[in-house]
């Protein structure tokens, strides 16, 4: 039988995923800032930026997530989260964010402990009556993924410089975000004694929080970034809804445990390898005599110019440009103004953009072209 202790806030400090969490975001982070500054001269976007945004989100699907576990009494033990933890470290032990979905984590967590019962292994200290709820928690998270992805926009995009095998400078555009989703949870906590005529023992619980951790990290096409992610927005919330109706028939039909499991770890894989762009083209050389750009970072001024990624620089203040050294020198002629004459071919579209610009915005207009990196003699 059931009884409820009461809310314990700090087994929550007792769960490794939270320090994991916590490590993984600031090495992660900090890996990309000093990728930026070998490739580009400086840090394009702040510390823990994969974060950004996406707090509402995060508020929202964590208190939707704890809302239906308090009402289905959906457990986890020590054990099981021992378990994911171990599973969680492993699969991002490169500090990326690939294979941060639920789909993986829980997954694959869940999947082990199915297979140990059917080993014969001791499984009565994981919570296998709560399968089929974690299941449908594992389908309500995919959703929630797919809203990160939805949130997408084209000023997220961070890039990097990587040599190819003929010797080239690759540059590249990616996706990179996180979010950090806590939810209530029941957690065992012993044995009550009683006078039940019925029972002479009720399980006791505690409610606690229980960390969890999403993450995203896809190599984009310029101009294709947010279709993208729409795209496998859609995708991964059409597997979350799968997943919930069979996780759901998994409480008549138990096999359907087995069937869910596999079905969320391989449609995730799915869109994750065979669900692309439009155009496959996801890397860039700089080409002679051509200045184009790779991204805008959000918010800066060449952002509010309207500035785009694939934009080709053909003249600034009147001065023809070929390269990053002609833009410098020509950004500077002007005092005050700012004179862009650009070129989209992807859209098809010419820019004429006259601005007046102080000279802080201008060491700090935001652009980053597709160039080799500065550690090798590009600019700045």
């Amino acid at each position: 039988m059931f009884y409820l202790e009461g809310f314990s806030f700090l087994t929550v400090f007792l769960n490794p995923l939270l320090y994991w969490f916590i490590l993984l975001m600031i090495i992660s982070s900090y890996i990309r800032v000093r990728s930026e500054r070998s490739d580009y001269g400086r840090k394009l976007f702040p510390m823990l930026s994969e974060m950004s945004h996406t707090w509402v989100i995060s508020i929202v699907a964590s208190m939707i997530l704890s809302m239906f576990i308090y009402l289905t009494g959906i457990y986890i033990t020590f054990e099981a989260i021992l378990l994911i933890s171990i599973v969680t470290v492993i699969l991002s032990f490169n500090y990326r964010y690939r294979f941060l979905s639920p789909s993986y984590t829980l997954g694959l967590s869940f999947l082990m402990i199915l297979v140990y019962s059917k080993l014969g292994i001791d499984t009565s200290r994981f919570p296998i009556e709560s399968i089929s709820g974690w299941l449908i928690l594992t389908g309500m998270l995919l959703i929630v993924e797919a809203f990160l992805f939805y949130s997408v926009q084209r000023q997220q995009l961070y890039s990097e410089i990587s040599p190819s095998y003929r010797g080239l400078w690759i540059n590249q555009l990616y996706i990179r975000r996180s979010m950090f989703v806590p939810f209530i949870v029941y957690l065992p906590s012993g044995t009550v004694e009683t006078a039940s005529t019925f029972s002479t023992e009720l399980i006791s619980f505690q409610l606690t929080i229980f960390p969890f951790f999403i993450g995203l990290n896809e190599v984009v096409e310029q101009q294709e970034e947010v279709p993208l992610a729409q795209r496998k927005a859609k995708y991964i919330a059409l597997l979350g809804v799968i997943v919930m109706s069979l996780a759901i028939g998994s409480y008549v039909i138990s096999w359907f445990s087995w069937v869910t499991l596999c079905i969320a770890i391989l449609g995730r894989l799915f869109i994750q390898y065979y669900v692309k762009a439009d155009t496959m083209r996801s890397y860039y050389f700089a080409l002679k005599d051509q200045l184009k750009v790779l991204t805008v970072i959000r918010d800066s001024y060449a952002d509010r110019l309207g500035i785009e990624s694939g934009d080709e620089i053909i003249r600034v203040n009147g001065s023809l440009i070929k390269n990053i050294d002609d833009f410098n020198e020509a950004l500077y002629d002007e005092k005050n103004t700012i004179k862009i004459h650009a070129y989209n071919p992807i859209t098809k579209t010419n820019k004429q953009i006259k601005r007046t610009i102080s000279q802080k915005d201008k060491r700090n207009l935001g652009i980053v072209f597709i160039m080799k990196p500065y550690s090798d003699g590009g600019q700045s």
